[in-house]
């Protein structure tokens, strides 16, 4: 079956002629909660919805392939953590992992679907469980793609010398919505119930490579909106299934492809490619669309953990990121390509990143 993707349009690189700071993620970090959760035992903690066992959300594990995810409550739906206690816990082993510590930080850059409170932010909550001295704070709230806009602010403060070092977190608590006692109205759809998990990931970006271990150049972030492309209702409403992210598949790689024919991106020349789906079926989609262009990037260099880790929502792409490092794949001279499609307000997030040595400093 042939597939029709949208026009591809070739936007050329913005040059500036200010210096520029090369950038390089210096550490890692992923907070999991509690011990993983089989498929078997999810609704002793997400609770039963009318007193029925969930057909729909059944139905969702095959379509999902998560085997094991983690959940910030106990069977009595009682929080053991927040998302901000998460997310600067995240935070925390990433500071670690550069060999820094809170007060080093110049930039906190968070990001949520949903804090802990409506208001404040979940930035300004996220410092207060990680104190340290004042740093510059930044606030994104969205849905799977808010990482990469938070990377970004924090990447352009680095770049442009106004901050040294800088913390990226993103963090979900996505249990408590969906336990029946929640508001019983805006208890999200099953399929969703039994797709997203808790957690919180992080990175750090410093303006110099680590002295020792390996470093990753952040070259480019890019996060287009594509919301202008569909209505209201193909953007919010949910559903009952995964209709609705399925149908903006064609326009997430049609942005791809723009960066493919812009020259920013070179498919042959991917060596780990992090594609953040929020379920197995859709990814197995995204695949099979792209293998219809020149642009096909080899299945065996895709990297995800989504099966043991969960659908971890905003936070899932640097929880994807600190198993990649951690797993010893990476070597120096590689290329990382990171890429994070949205579908509640349709956009699409990607990040390249060039592996370095101990101490290697290579110029854009």
């Amino acid at each position: 079956m042939s597939v029709t993707v949208f026009p591809r349009r070739v936007r050329a690189p913005v040059r500036s002629q200010v210096r520029q700071i090369p950038v390089y993620i210096t550490g890692t970090g992923a907070f999991l909660p509690r011990d993983p959760v089989g498929s078997d035992r999810m609704e002793d903690y997400i609770g039963i919805i009318d007193g029925c066992h969930s057909a729909m959300g059944r139905r969702a594990l095959p379509w999902n392939g998560i085997e094991r995810r983690h959940y910030a409550l106990d069977t009595n739906g009682h929080w053991l953590h927040s998302n901000a206690s998460m997310s600067a816990d995240a935070v925390r082993l990433a500071l670690k992992d550069a060999g820094l510590e809170p007060d080093d930080l110049d930039c906190l850059a968070a990001t949520t679907m949903r804090g802990d409170r409506p208001a404040p932010d979940h930035a300004g909550a996220v410092h207060v469980e990680l104190g340290g001295r004042t740093p510059d704070l930044a606030n994104f709230q969205s849905v799977c793609a808010s990482p990469l806009l938070a990377a970004k602010h924090a990447w352009m403060a680095v770049r442009g010398g106004q901050a040294s070092s800088a913390a990226i977190v993103a963090g979900e608590f996505n249990s408590r919505w969906s336990r029946p006692t929640f508001h019983e109205a805006e208890t999200p759809p099953d399929f969703l119930r039994f797709t997203l998990s808790d957690g919180a990931g992080a990175v750090i970006m410093q303006d110099a490579p680590r002295a020792e271990g390996l470093s990753l150049r952040v070259d480019w972030i890019d996060v287009t909106s594509l919301a202008g492309r569909f209505n209201e209702r193909t953007c919010v409403g949910a559903g009952e299934d995964f209709a609705m992210p399925r149908s903006m598949i064609p326009a997430w790689i049609g942005a791809y492809l723009e960066k493919v024919d812009s020259g920013c991106v070179d498919p042959a020349h991917i060596d780990h490619l992090l594609w953040h789906y929020a379920a197995r079926s859709l990814g197995d989609e995204i695949v099979a669309q792209l293998e219809t262009t020149d642009a096909m990037i080899p299945r065996d260099r895709w990297f995800t953990t989504l099966a043991e880790r969960g659908n971890v929502g905003s936070a899932s792409i640097w929880i994807m990121l600190d198993d990649l490092m951690k797993s010893g794949k990476p070597r120096a001279g590689e290329r990382i390509m990171c890429i994070v499609p949205e579908s509640r307000r349709a956009a699409l997030g990607m990040m390249m990143l060039e592996v370095v040595g101990p101490g290697q400093v290579l110029r854009p």
